[in-house]
């Protein structure tokens, strides 16, 4: 599984309005079976997730707004 976080800066928009800033999402890797769960803006509801379904993650993917060009 992948767990990807946005920062709360990633583009103009937020999660309230359509954005990806501040998403945390847990997705499914190519050898996972299932479909991805949005977390909303909460990473400790995504660790908890992880430890209580004892989930193993592979990758974590952290998306951030690239200052220097955007």
């Amino acid at each position: 599984m992948t767990l990807t976080i946005y920062s709360d800066d990633y583009d103009e928009k937020d999660s309230i309005s359509d954005g990806m800033s501040g998403k945390i999402f847990l997705d499914p890797g190519k050898n996972d079976n299932g479909i991805g769960t949005d977390f909303g803006k909460l990473l400790s509801d995504a660790l908890m997730h992880v430890v209580n379904e004892n989930v193993k993650i592979d990758e974590i993917v952290f998306c951030y707004k690239d200052r220097k060009y955007g």
